[in-house]
């Protein structure tokens, strides 16, 4: 069945409405072979040939409606995730904006906290032993805020 994806759609709907017209055709035209005794002979063949032809011409044309209808719904469910991840793609962009910000809020604080550190360096000796200044500003650092001048 997949080689009828390379068919055109109307070729295949035209094909089965020709099937449907000469089973339609071969049907009637047996009813009819019936008055005309030279060839009367050929009238049940003709008669299921048609009646076969336009049994197969309704099951293909059921096939063809089913077909078109999941062809409507698959272009509609792509439509649907074309916007989508249209949609996506704003709110990672708009993500990725906020992720930019976000780093740079804690770049600041923690530049800030180092110039702190740096300038308060005085206060910090070789034994680790720390003023309530110095104390102030490592808490301020775990908070991601810029640390400020604690009060002397």
């Amino acid at each position: 069945m997949w080689l009828l994806h390379f068919i055109p759609d109307q070729l295949i709907v035209d094909a089965i409405n020709m099937i449907i017209l000469g089973g339609l055709i071969a049907t009637i035209a047996a009813i009819f072979m019936d008055f005309i005794p030279w060839i009367r002979a050929y009238r049940l063949p003709t008669l299921l040939l048609g009646v076969l032809a336009l049994s197969t011409g309704c099951y293909l044309k059921g096939w063809d409606s089913s077909s078109a209808t999941m062809r409507l719904r698959v272009a509609e469910l792509q439509k649907q995730v074309d916007a989508a991840e249209q949609k996506s793609q704003a709110a990672v962009k708009n993500q990725q904006v906020k992720i930019v910000e976000r780093v740079k809020v804690i770049h600041d604080a923690t530049q800030s906290t180092n110039n702190a550190i740096r300038r308060r360096s005085t206060d910090i000796d070789r034994e680790c032993n720390l003023t309530d200044a110095a104390i102030d500003i490592y808490n301020q650092a775990v908070v991601i805020q810029p640390a400020e001048e604690p009060a002397k």
